[in-house]
């Protein structure tokens, strides 16, 4: 270059799956198993206000998050910190039963990227301690899950079937591992949720007990 020239950057927001910014594991099918729960909290935080850590667990103890759902073919990623005894207890990622990554000891914020296969998935995010002693924070924890999720823009199709007692069955088909949160009306202007779910299989069923109740009454499927 023999003159000056102006630059301008122009960076993408990049949209996080989940960052636990909703309060809790609801936005997407999250599970635990083991000894004690994963929660979501505001203490350690890679960025915003909250992210997931593991339950306090004892010795020869683990604490898993699940997450089972249907994803295209591309990359994941997800932030991670580990405060444990280095060595002995170690948080470990995994998808589809195999191991990906495993960390122990005091390991500060860092993003984990890794492929994933189109179809149903399994990922799990383990922490695991050995026999004795405890260092650091005890816990790992993760934040900012980016996933390879379907479409959510494509609208889910929705049925009434009316039963002979007045009842009517909802049918929500739309897809798997989403959740789905059935409202109904008797105005089209105010809307109460009745029914939240998620479906492996995209199919959803709700029967309500009240409809017959109503001398009319509206319903809708809505993605959060």
């Amino acid at each position: 270059m023999n003159q000056n020239y102006a630059l301008s950057a122009h960076f993408l927001l990049k949209s996080y799956t989940d960052g636990f910014e909703s309060g809790g594991l609801t936005s997407l099918a999250w599970t635990s198993s083991g000894s004690a729960p994963w929660r979501v909290q505001s203490g350690v935080v890679s960025a915003g206000r909250l992210a997931a850590r593991s339950g306090p667990v004892g010795d020869n103890q683990q604490s898993s998050l699940i997450l089972a759902t249907n994803l295209l073919s591309g990359t994941g990623s997800f932030d991670f910190r580990v405060s444990s005894e280095a060595g002995w207890d170690v948080l470990e990622f995994r998808l589809n039963g195999v191991p990906l990554g495993r960390w122990s000891g005091e390991v500060g914020w860092a993003t984990f990227l890794f492929h994933v296969p189109q179809g149903l998935n399994t990922l799990e995010w383990r922490y695991t301690k050995d026999a004795n002693f405890s260092a650091g924070l005890d816990a790992a924890f993760i934040d900012n899950v980016y996933l390879p999720l379907p479409d959510s823009s494509i609208a889910a199709r929705l049925s009434i079937l009316s039963l002979p007692d007045g009842e009517k069955r909802v049918q929500v088909q739309g897809l798997s591992g989403r959740r789905y949160v059935i409202q109904g009306s008797t105005n089209l202007a105010g809307w109460v949720s009745v029914s939240t779910n998620v479906s492996d299989s995209g199919t959803i069923q709700w029967t309500d007990s009240q409809g017959a109740n109503y001398p009319s009454r509206f319903y809708r499927a809505i993605a959060p």
